[in-house]
């Protein structure tokens, strides 16, 4: 009896009668699994009314290769913007009020999307440092920061400056996105609700990932079914890039690691789109062809994006895995 033919007439035995209602529920339980990040979506805390939101900085700007620059930005700050391609070093001046926490209390900094590495100055004092100014061995833009300023740093009657050091890595998501300011009591659940949702499903997602292509791996090797070894395949890449959220010192290089998650994520897309193909047993050789062609070309313009500091190239390969992956929903 044949087994690679997928034709109704010569299923192998472990499709039919009993077993092919077991197999058509596991095909829709992996393909579910496609929808855990919705799920994991939840409210997110809103800013209290005892802290305030800085909306500009005055920032001082030295990407690698380009005259340094002084302005004032808004916040959110996305370096990655500005700079394409280009790493450097940036610092940011920021007046908060005296009244903005009552008067000889200590107050709290929370801050998110600031990095690469970085070191907070209140009134001159430093009050913390996530990882070593220029050593790309730590990201602190992976998660947000919440910064304890004692009450002694304090100056009465005149604005508090802050002062945020940062160095970059090209293509690493630096910048300053947004910082508060106030009391602890405000501002400790607001970091408390975001590092649930940033960290937590992240952690979540990848460990459900590692599991469902370790199952749909294990159901390869005994049935030797395509549909699930190219889920174990897509589940198991999509593993690195949940992680990249999440890890702070990973202990490959940058640019190299950047590369990594690169080609993973662009392996995660088109195995999916395969994916999606194999559940719906709809596999004309054109559109399998490709979702191949799509996925080497996106491998390629990853490694060649990090290698040659061409941001572009990477989103272009995205753009085609994305139209290749819609061609493959169901009409």
């Amino acid at each position: 009896m044949c087994t690679t033919n997928r034709k109704r007439c010569s299923r192998p035995a472990i499709s039919a009668g009993f077993p092919s209602l077991i197999a058509r529920r596991v095909r829709r339980w992996l393909l579910a699994l496609l929808w855990l990040p919705m799920l994991a979506m939840g409210p997110l805390a809103h800013a209290a009314p005892e802290a305030m939101d800085v909306a500009f900085a005055e920032a001082t700007l030295e990407p690698d290769g380009l005259p340094p620059e002084v302005r004032r930005v808004q916040l959110p700050f996305r370096w990655d913007h500005e700079f394409p391609g280009r790493g450097g070093k940036a610092s940011y001046r920021i007046d908060l009020p005296a009244s903005a926490v009552p008067a000889g209390a200590p107050s709290v900094l929370l801050m998110s999307g600031v990095g690469n590495q970085v070191a907070v100055l209140f009134n001159d004092a430093l009050v913390a440092s996530f990882g070593t100014l220029g050593d790309s061995g730590y990201d602190a833009a992976k998660g947000n920061e919440l910064v304890h300023v004692a009450a002694a740093l304090h100056h009465e009657g005149r604005p508090q400056v802050l002062l945020v050091r940062t160095t970059i890595q090209r293509q690493r998501g630096a910048g300053l996105a947004s910082v508060q300011y106030g009391t602890e009591a405000s501002l400790a659940p607001i970091y408390r609700s975001q590092q649930n949702w940033r960290n937590t499903s992240a952690i979540v997602y990848a460990v459900s990932l590692l599991l469902m292509g370790g199952m749909a791996g294990g159901l390869w090797l005994r049935q030797r079914d395509a549909l699930y070894g190219c889920f174990a395949l897509a589940a198991l890449s999509g593993i690195a890039r949940n992680l990249d959220r999440v890890w702070p010192e990973v202990p490959v290089p940058w640019p190299l690691w950047g590369a990594v998650v690169a080609v993973c994520y662009a392996g995660h897309i088109g195995l999916i789109a395969r994916f999606v193909l194999l559940v719906l047993e709809r596999n004309p050789p054109w559109l399998v062809r490709s979702i191949y062609a799509a996925l080497a070309t996106s491998v390629t313009l990853a490694c060649a994006s990090f290698a040659f500091a061409l941001p572009k190239l990477w989103t272009s390969g995205l753009v085609i895995l994305q139209f290749t992956s819609i061609i493959c929903l169901p009409t």
